[in-house]
């Protein structure tokens, strides 16, 4: 009896387990113009990125595992990547959370692709923290 109840346990736990890496939405990022949005204090800044920006973004937000949360960073569609009509809030704080509108879903970059995000968007006059 014990070893069917550890086998019905192992299979309950690795259905589980399967079911919520399936589950998982990835960033996809279409090919298509990219348009930086900065609206705050006196900025008001919409440019298209150069192609080169563009394809630095599209690497390194594509397979991004998005997921529910509520994260406590601050996002703002007035600092924003808009992609192919999505839209991609970049956290107000610094932080390196974005945030797909579309989908309700955030997902994170890490430390080395926030600061280069960040100094990438610096130079079309986005400036962080911009709470």
């Amino acid at each position: 009896m014990k070893k069917y109840i550890v086998i019905f346990g192992s299979l309950l736990l690795l259905a589980v387990i399967v079911f919520s890496f399936s589950s998982c939405a990835k960033v996809e990022i279409a090919k298509g113009e990219m348009l930086a949005v900065f609206q705050y204090g006196e900025m008001d800044i919409r440019k298209s990125l150069y192609e080169e920006d563009s394809e630095f973004v599209r690497k390194i937000f594509h397979g991004k595992t998005m997921v529910s949360d509520d994260p406590s960073c601050g996002f703002s569609e007035n600092v924003a990547l808009i992609i192919d009509g999505n839209t991609y809030c970049i956290a107000c704080d610094g932080c390196g959370t974005v945030y797909h509108v579309e989908e309700d879903k955030y997902f994170h970059l890490s430390d080395k692709e926030t600061e280069t995000l960040h100094n990438l968007l610096k130079e079309y006059g986005f400036y962080f923290p911009c709470i």
